[in-house]
């Protein structure tokens, strides 16, 4: 009669020392992982990991001149083409 199979059981404590150090497979160089802190897909807390911030930059003066440059540009081209080709 074949044996149970036996679960392994991992015990991570505070600091993930199971995880310390993994080798990079391309150039065998050992580093420590890092993971970000919450979940993107449900938002979980892990409690330790890469806070990201949350503040958004608002739009600078040069990127809503050229913003408003090319929707002129883009209705001109609109213009242009009604008059080509209305006829």
């Amino acid at each position: 009669m074949a044996e149970p199979q036996r679960e392994a059981r991992w015990e991570l404590s505070d600091d993930l020392t199971l995880i310390d150090l993994v080798i990079c497979p391309a150039c065998d160089e050992p580093f420590r992982p890092q993971f970000y802190r919450l979940c993107q897909s449900c938002g979980h807390d892990f409690g330790i990991g890469i806070e990201v911030d949350e503040e958004i930059e608002p739009i600078g003066n040069r990127a809503l001149i050229v913003m408003a440059g090319l929707l002129v540009m883009a209705g001109a081209a609109v213009v242009y083409f009604y008059f080509l080709y209305d006829g």
